[in-house]
């Protein structure tokens, strides 16, 4: 009995850190857009900024909820965090989390 509660909690465990990786994935993408709107001046200075900052404030929190936070999910996530406001590093961001999403996905 306590083998099959393991294994359920186990499994929506994986189920959840899968979740994060994939809003990560996404929050990421959507920053490296604002970032490109925002280098082509498309956007108010202080609009990007505070999109920046949340996504920013997201990404930790998903983080946070993870599993195992100091694994890779969690360090490609932290990276995602901390990369300046630009499009190119964003995008690089997100393709790194799109990989771990489709490795937890093959899974």
């Amino acid at each position: 009995m306590l083998l099959a509660m393991l294994l359920v909690t186990g499994c929506g465990q994986a189920s959840s850190d899968l979740a994060v990786i994939k809003t990560a994935r996404s929050l990421a993408a959507e920053r490296a857009l604002v970032a490109k709107l925002d280098e082509e001046g498309k956007l108010r200075r202080a609009y990007a900024g505070g999109m920046q900052r949340a996504g920013v404030q997201q990404l930790l929190s998903g983080r946070n909820a993870l599993s195992q936070p100091e694994g890779a999910a969690g360090q490609a996530i932290g990276a995602a965090a901390a990369v300046r406001d630009e499009a190119g590093a964003l995008r690089a961001a997100a393709l790194q989390l799109a990989r771990i999403e489709a490795q937890r996905e093959n899974h």
